[in-house]
Parts: C-alpha cells; sequence; structure tokens
C-alpha cells in the first residue's frame, strides 16, 4: 500500500512516469489492489495510452464491482476512444448508485451531448448544477446544450448567473448578446457586445471593433423585436456565405448560421467551407461557430485546427489556438507548441493558456498583464523545455514532414 501512496503523490505532482512505475511495483506485490490498477490506469490515461487504461480501469471493477472511483474516468476514456455506447451504461449505473456525485452527471451529459440528444444532456447538467450550484463546468456546458436545444430563457438565466460570477469574462458577454439577440432584446444584446469589447483581452482590437459594430447594427433596430426576426432561410444564408463576394454578407451569413440551434448537415458544410474564405474575419467567425456547435466533442477538431495555427490572420490564429486548448486533448499539445514561437503577444498567451489545460506540466499558469518580451521569452523557454523531457507522449500527434 505504501508504493500505492508514494505513486499517488508523484501522479499529483506531475511526476506521471514516475507514479507509473510505483503503481506498477504494488501490483507486483500485489496484484488484487484495484487502487493501484486505479492509478495506473489514470497514468496510463494521461499519456493518452487509452486502451491500456481502459483495460486497467477494468481490472479494478473486475477485482471490485463497487469501486466507484474508476467508473467515471473509464467511462470517460471510452468516449475518447469513440466507444461511446460501453461508456454509457457504467455511468447510468453511477448516477444511479450515487446521485449526489455532481461530477458523474457533468460526464454524462458530455456523452448525451456527444451523440447531440441536447435534451438529456441538459437534464444532467441541471442536475449536477442542483448538486453544486456554483460548479463553472457544469453551468457553461448547461447553457452551451439550452442554447443548442432552442431553449433560450433558460439558457439566458444560466449565462446571466455565470456573468454575476465572473463580471469580467468577455465571452459570457458574447454569449449573453447572442442569446439576447435571438430573443429579440436588440437593445439588451448591444450593451452585452459592447461590455465585450471592453473586456476583450490585450491584442484582441479587431475583434472589439466587430463586436461595437454589430452593437451600433442591433441600436439602429427597434429596442425590441419578434424572436429570431431574419425571414430567410438556413440554405439561402448558406448560399450568400458561400457565393457573396462581399466580407459584410458573410459576416452576417456566418453569425446567423452559427446560431441556427438544430442540427443541419448543409449548415456545418457551409461552414466548414467559409474556413477557405479569403477573409480573415469569416475564417474566424468560422472557427468559433464550429468550436460552439462541437461543444464537449471539440476534440474531434483538433487535426483541423492545427491547421490554422499558421494562418496569416491573427485573428483566426488566436481562435484557433483558443479552440485547441478548450479541447483539452494530448493531440492538441504540439500544435499548441508550435503556438508559443508566433510573434504576436495575444496569440501566445492563448497558446499559454491552452497548454496549461491540455498538460499536466507545472508552468506558471497566470500570465501578468501586459506582457513583457523577458516574461515572453522565459515562459516559452519553460514550455519548450517540458516539452522536450516529455515528447515522447505527443510525438504521435506531431505533423508529418509535408506539415499536415
Amino acid at each position: 500500500m505504501s508504493l500505492y501512496l508514494y505513486g499517488r503523490v508523484l501522479g499529483l505532482s506531475g511526476r506521471i512516469e514516475e507514479a507509473r512505475a510505483k503503481f506498477e511495483a504494488a501490483l507486483k506485490l500485489d496484484p488484487f489492489l484495484p487502487w493501484a490498477h486505479h492509478g495506473l490506469a489514470t497514468c496510463l490515461a494521461t499519456t493518452d495510452r487509452l486502451d491500456e487504461a481502459a483495460k486497467a480501469y477494468r481490472r479494478a471493477l473486475d477485482l471490485n464491482p463497487n469501486f466507484w472511483r474508476s467508473y467515471e474516468p473509464l467511462s470517460g476514456v471510452l468516449m475518447r476512444l469513440g466507444r461511446a455506447a460501453e461508456a454509457e451504461p457504467l455511468l447510468r449505473k453511477l448516477v444511479a448508485t450515487r446521485p449526489d456525485e455532481a461530477s458523474a452527471w457533468i460526464t454524462l451529459g458530455k456523452l448525451e451531448a456527444f451523440r447531440t440528444r441536447y435534451g438529456e444532456a441538459a437534464a444532467a447538467f441541471e442536475k449536477a448544477l442542483e448538486i453544486r450550484p456554483t460548479n463553472d463546468e457544469a453551468m457553461r456546458l448547461l447553457a452551451f446544450t439550452l442554447r443548442k436545444g432552442d431553449r433560450l430563457d433558460r439558457a439566458l438565466e444560466i449565462y446571466t448567473r455565470m456573468s454575476e460570477r465572473n463580471p469580467k469574462d468577455y465571452a459570457i458577454h458574447i454569449a449573453l448578446g447572442e442569446v439576447n439577440e435571438r430573443l429579440g432584446e436588440n437593445a439588451v444584446a448591444a450593451g452585452h457586445f459592447e461590455k465585450a469589447a471592453e473586456l476583450a483581452p490585450a491584442g484582441a482590437a479587431t475583434e472589439s471593433s466587430d463586436l461595437l459594430k454589430h452593437a451600433q447594427e442591433l441600436r439602429e433596430r427597434p429596442a425590441k423585436e419578434k424572436r429570431n426576426p431574419r425571414a430567410k432561410t438556413p440554405r439561402e444564408w448558406c448560399e450568400i456565405l458561400l457565393n457573396s463576394t462581399e466580407e459584410e454578407r458573410c459576416i452576417e451569413a456566418i453569425r446567423v448560421l452559427a446560431a441556427y440551434p438544430q442540427i443541419d448537415e448543409d449548415v456545418h458544410k457551409a461552414i466548414l467551407r467559409s474556413l477557405k474564405n479569403p477573409s480573415g474575419k469569416v475564417r474566424t467567425l468560422a472557427i468559433r461557430a464550429l468550436a460552439d456547435r462541437y461543444g464537449p466533442a471539440i476534440g474531434e477538431l483538433v487535426p483541423l485546427l492545427s491547421l490554422f495555427v499558421d494562418d496569416k490572420d491573427r485573428n483566426v490564429r488566436a481562435f484557433a489556438v483558443r479552440a485547441l486548448g478548450d479541447s483539452r486533448e494530448p493531440s492538441a499539445v504540439p500544435a499548441l507548441i508550435r503556438a508559443l514561437s508566433d510573434a504576436d503577444p495575444y496569440v501566445f498567451r492563448e497558446a499559454h493558456r491552452g497548454l496549461v489545460l491540455a498538460t499536466p506540466a507545472m508552468v506558471d499558469a497566470v500570465l501578468p498583464e501586459p506582457l513583457d518580451a523577458a516574461r515572453i521569452g522565459k515562459t516559452r523557454a519553460d514550455w519548450k523545455s517540458w516539452y522536450e523531457e516529455n515528447r515522447d507522449r505527443y510525438r504521435k500527434y506531431e505533423p508529418k514532414e509535408d506539415g499536415r
């Protein structure tokens, strides 16, 4: 048991390979210790050895079917392997047996959202929020699924709560603006877009300008309108997005399509094709729309998003890097490391944030504002050093010699 405890301490300090060795040593002494199988599985999952991790978690449950600690991480690993059908009964059993585990409800909700069952996903996130009323992840995911299901009034309630907890989060104000606009509350929406522009991170001048311009457009319309006032069909907006040579028309089209609540293959394909649009603003909005559309399943976009880390438009690069970080996927790490070399401090900051989310590295999580060249250089060097030491676990995700 002492080897297991030592391994756990090493794992919590980020020394994953050393922890794995201790868990393996513990299992040689006692192969019937579910705790050690669980610890080994966690190390394997952290280093993206998912098949081995699933087997180790299964072994812990074979030894003790009531070892509840392994149910949720096993489900998460199975989902990452694309085996959602195997994960679902585990999660159903877990929430039925331990209904007060908020994290289990969140994982179940992610599974339902991954399968585009947004009503069921929202119900799971609501349950998690009932258990943990201040859980930021549950609120964020609940708001996402409510918008997908066109339950805008409830989404507005959740975003308002999120704003009260994090009043300086510009992304929440953007979401509040988008929801209020769909509800026909143009004046309220404009206020949130203006606030988002004020709070936008350093270096996001172009996005701030776009937000202010859109806010002005809303203020020129009636303060209140009927819900979803634009009359064009999604197909018509797709045609505008793909065929118009006017940047402003393409921007308007993608904003409308991004807010379209239903899962529509034509809309999805149009947004994907708009990533080739010559306008950096359109490509940026396309990346935002795809990230919002995929939500908890954003990891599927990592190969695509990685292609935009070197885009000529800095806002495209920044939003692609942000979405890669939000995926929290090991496969995103090489692209994020590459993005650290970006000369733009805004992109650099997003790359640092993404690596903090996607890795177990112990590099400073919070960067000062503003960033000076010395701090950028030190942080970049720290990440490069960490990556060289841990490169083997990410090497398979690095681009081939042709860059693709």
